[in-house]
Order: C-alpha cells, then structure tokens, then sequence
C-alpha cells in the first residue's frame, strides 16, 4: 500500500471520498458516473477504494504555478 493510502480504509462512502477530494458529493458522483473516478456497490451503499482516490488524484494535471502577490508599501503614519 502506498503512502497516500496508508492511512485511510480500504474503502470510503462517496460522502468521505469527497470530503477527502475536498469537492461536493455530486461532483464526486458526477466524476463516478464519467467512469472518472470507479465504485463499487454493496448493496444500497456505494463505495470508492483508497487505492482509487489515490490514482484519480495522480492523474489530476499540476495545478498552474500562482503569480507572485505584489508586496505592499508600509503606509507612513503620521504622529502628531
């Protein structure tokens, strides 16, 4: 097991797969639904392995490096 999944179950509901994905539970079902991210049922309940989270968050392009914040000028107080 990797060390990504180390720490999580074998499996999660899609409401914690989400969570973890830190994106709403219809994003994640609409990304199971794509065949993006792949479940498994049991019964009524529908679950996605740790190994999956981890392999859709690997395929995930690099986010676009953030432009450097212009640093502001100290205003001059004045004292009186």
């Amino acid at each position: 097991m990797s060390n990504e999944t180390a720490l999580l179950p074998l499996r999660v509901s899609v409401k914690q797969a989400a969570d973890i994905l830190s994106i709403s539970s219809a994003y994640c079902y609409r990304l199971i639904g794509e065949g993006t991210i792949r479940a498994q049922r049991d019964g009524a309940k529908t679950f996605v392995s740790a190994v999956e989270l981890a392999r859709y968050v690997s395929s995930l392009e690099p986010a676009a490096p953030a432009k450097p914040t212009p640093k502001r000028r100290a205003r001059a107080v004045a004292m009186d």
